[in-house]
């Protein structure tokens, strides 16, 4: 047989080998991404081991998310987090099925937003679940309204999955939010004291669940809006707030604007709020007392949440808890 003869066969016997390799590999690959097999397959089992959950960008934003005996908190704000969007997330995750394998090559990564969250350049976000394991995740960029591309940080595939997942790393969307909620038919009387101006008073008459009424109005003026004043017993019913810190953590420029509201309830409890402005954000503290048993474990129930913090909320909500006497009156 010549020489040409045996370098064809040579080369036909090479081919063959490596396609039969690469086949393997392949049949390999689709058994380890089957379509619908489980993103994160111990998690379903495992969930209620999570302890932590931290989510991270490459931009430096970053969220923990940590259960302690109280239930979940976020670390960065030291506040109660949204237990109901952690458990969905959580849920989500465990329910992460795939629906086609996708790129295994790290120079992809970015066009899917897989890439390593070190880069600054990064656009997805690593999750990384703690308990009796830790467990790595990075959630990339969306496609279409029910799916996302993901990659586990320590394999080389990425997959497209669902249900969609889009996380935020911004501490304040775990959050929550809600404060304090008192229904308006508790409010007995609210005091108001707005910067520079005498507080003034509303309230209800005595064993009366009528609306509340000014006690007194200035020589010579008239209330003009007695639906307003009424509305003020409605200032705390489900109150939510946009953000959290400890107090006097802003500025220490950004001092008490010296308005001050006081609502008093028909079982005892008092809440007492104070606003402190920085730049154009809105703070307010909250103390609780109680006069009675019950408001008393009321009011300690309020202060053991609200203790050392001061609560950023809207403008809108700063002016109704501060509402100036001037609104509630007649032009003069």
């Amino acid at each position: 047989m010549s020489p040409a003869r045996l370098a064809a066969i040579a080369a036909a016997a090479l081919l063959a080998i490596s396609g039969a390799w690469w086949l393997s590999t392949q049949r390999h690959l689709a058994r380890a991404v089957e379509t619908g097999s489980p993103v994160l397959p111990d998690l379903e089992a495992s969930i209620n081991d999570v302890t932590s959950i931290q989510i991270a960008r490459g931009d430096g934003t970053q969220a923990t998310l940590r259960r302690d005996s109280d239930g979940w908190r976020v670390v960065e704000r030291n506040h109660a987090a949204n237990s109901g969007q952690v458990r969905k997330l959580l849920l989500d995750l465990a329910a992460l099925a795939v629906v086609e394998q996708k790129t295994s090559d790290p120079k992809r990564y970015a066009v899917l937003g897989v890439d390593d969250v070190k880069s600054p350049a990064a656009k997805g976000a690593l999750i990384t679940l703690q308990g009796k394991t830790t467990t790595t995740l990075i959630i990339g960029k969306p496609e279409g309204a029910r799916a996302v591309y993901v990659r586990r940080s320590d394999q080389a595939g990425s997959v497209l999955a669902t249900p969609q997942i889009i996380v935020d790393a911004d501490p304040r969307r775990w959050l929550d939010t809600l404060l304090i909620d008192v229904k308006p038919n508790r409010i007995r009387r609210v005091a108001i004291t707005v910067r520079d101006e005498p507080t003034y008073i509303a309230e209800r008459s005595p064993g009366s669940q009528g609306a509340l009424a000014l006690t007194a109005v200035p020589r010579g003026r008239e209330v003009g809006d007695p639906a307003g004043v009424d509305a003020l017993a409605g200032a705390l019913a489900e109150l939510r707030f946009d953000d959290v810190e400890a107090t006097g953590a802003s500025s220490p420029a950004s001092l008490p604007t010296g308005s001050m509201s006081r609502f008093d309830t028909v079982d005892g409890l008092t809440l007492d709020i104070a606003e402190r402005q920085a730049g154009s954000r809105r703070l307010i503290t909250l103390v609780a007392t109680g006069s009675t048993e019950s408001s008393r474990t009321e009011a300690e129930r309020i202060n053991a949440r609200t203790r050392g913090l001061e609560f950023e909320i809207a403008g809108y909500k700063a002016s109704v808890l501060f509402r100036r006497l001037e609104e509630l009156l007649k032009s003069g």
